[in-house]
């Protein structure tokens, strides 16, 4: 039991290990959206600097919901934790 959740930890359906893959687009647009935000200044970085987490949030989601392993979802909650706890102020 144990080598099963270890393997579905770190192997996807097709028994590679994934740990890293292409950025899609909502990792993109939050990285984009980050450096936009830190290059201007007033009420545009504040925009953009939610917008930045409104997309890593549903990267997050996505994650959680269609990760290919284990490893992607459990990544999926923590960036997800960390970002709404940052949104909020709460400074996890």
């Amino acid at each position: 039991m144990l080598q099963t959740f270890w393997d579905n930890f770190w192997k996807d359906k097709h028994g590679d290990v994934v740990v890293w893959q292409k950025p899609n687009l909502w990792l993109i647009a939050w990285f984009v959206f980050v450096v936009i935000s830190m290059l201007s200044y007033g009420g545009f970085s504040h925009v953009f600097s939610r917008l930045a987490t409104g997309a890593i949030v549903i990267w997050a989601l996505f994650e959680i919901v269609q990760g290919a392993t284990y490893f992607r979802r459990t990544l999926g909650v923590l960036v997800l934790l960390v970002s709404l706890s940052s949104a909020f102020g709460l400074g996890l």
